[in-house]
């Protein structure tokens, strides 16, 4: 347990560049100010509560970059929910190749792909 009396948390994260998003970037910088919102990157969650040992971890950083390539996202809306994680977030459409990406990534991870909410 960690000394915040929280397990550590390790999650797998696609992160824009900041140009690809301004208007995106911008609207958080609003929201965050005006809500005072947590200060972390636009990004995209792929995987969560990711629970990595050290003889795990060795490979698992080569097998990504050797496994994945840019690719695109599409978006559909906005939603809001009571989660601390998705007070307010942008809706992805949620499309085959994306699907492809959160299977293999499970399958590196060795993860059950469950529910997947980009």
């Amino acid at each position: 347990m960690s000394p915040l009396g929280k397990d550590p948390l390790l999650t797998l994260w696609a992160i824009p560049k900041k140009e690809e998003v301004p208007l995106i970037l911008n609207a958080k910088q609003t929201i965050d100010n005006k809500l005072k919102g947590p200060n972390f990157p636009i990004h995209m969650t792929l995987s969560g509560k990711i629970d990595l040992n050290k003889t795990d971890e060795k490979g698992i950083e080569e097998k990504m970059v050797n496994n994945f390539s840019p690719f695109e996202v599409f978006f559909k809306g906005y939603g809001m929910k009571d989660y601390f994680f998705q007070a307010f977030y942008l809706e992805v459409n949620l499309n085959q190749d994306l699907k492809a990406i959160r299977s293999k990534i499970c399958d590196i991870l060795k993860l059950e792909d469950e529910e997947f909410m980009p």
